[in-house]
């Protein structure tokens, strides 16, 4: 594939030492990204292909969260506020026959929307696709036709929720993250290791037994502290080993998204002493 050569240019250069920060490494995304989009309206790629373009997608964004390839695809480009790749032709297939509605009324391409018209010239044959398939993005995301870029783009980021939010997968994302369709707020910390061990947090593979153990990567899931199953929630709200760490924390941050969806010094700085102790981007 055409693009996968510009996507692994952009894991060789996470994989230095001065990694960019999330808002440049989605600037560096956006190149191939729009490469992809300018094709995507009149292409419509089979399962197999859009299972390839979204590891093609995912595999730089989870390498720079140091998430395992476990990591399920769509959550990881839901976290950097990216759409999937149905949601990203849904937008193009929507934008492209708004600039078609634009065009002069005597233009030929408006004859595509006539419902009893028979395609005959050039222009028509190339356009009728187009209108049937508009129609049946704009009544998937309920948007009327023609529509600013703007209003096309906030219409399918809603669309792309709801149906991200009606999938089994990304159970433990979906239980702490507040707000959709951007990156969170966290990103905007500088320290990379911060970034990356809230991460991993926040999909619940962190490197702890019980995660280790369901994948088969360790032969115990129970905590050192010998009260239960070192989980995600035990760690980071019960374990007496953290508990001088978790001092920092007020009563009302002491609940798993208050500590992994909000982004404060205090949330930070006990993260951070979690990791010092536990190591938890190691595997």
């Amino acid at each position: 594939m055409v693009l996968e050569p510009r996507f692994f240019a952009i894991q060789r250069l996470i994989s230095t030492h001065s990694a960019p920060s999330p808002a440049i490494l989605l600037q560096l995304m956006a190149a191939p990204r729009s490469q992809l989009e300018y094709g995507l309206a009149l292409w419509r790629p089979n399962k197999s292909q859009i299972n390839s373009l979204l590891s093609i997608i995912a595999r730089p964004l989870r390498q720079y969260l140091s998430l395992p390839t476990s990591a399920h695809r769509v959550s990881v480009l839901t976290e950097f506020g990216l759409l999937d790749i149905n949601s990203m032709r849904n937008k193009c297939v929507l934008q492209l026959a708004s600039r078609l509605l634009r065009l002069p009324p005597d233009h030929p391409s408006h004859q595509m929307w006539l419902t009893d018209s028979t395609p005959i010239t050039k222009t028509q044959l190339f356009c009728r696709p187009i209108a049937l398939e508009a129609k049946a993005c704009a009544d998937l995301t309920g948007i009327t036709l023609p529509a600013t870029n703007i209003d096309i783009l906030s219409a399918v980021h809603v669309h792309n929720t709801s149906t991200y939010l009606q999938s089994d997968k990304g159970k433990a994302l979906k239980e702490i993250r507040s707000t959709y369709g951007e990156p969170p707020l966290y990103f905007k910390s500088r320290n990379i290791t911060h970034i990356k061990v809230r991460a991993r947090l926040r999909f619940d593979l962190a490197p702890l037994n019980n995660s280790l153990h369901r994948r088969a990567l360790s032969p115990s899931p129970f905590c050192t502290c010998g009260q239960t199953v070192e989980s995600r929630d035990h760690v980071l709200l019960d374990c007496p080993i953290y508990n001088q760490p978790r001092l920092q924390l007020n009563a009302a941050s002491r609940t798993i998204r208050s500590i992994l969806d909000v982004f404060s010094p205090q949330t930070t700085a006990f993260i951070l002493e979690v990791h010092r102790i536990r190591h938890l981007i190691r595997s």
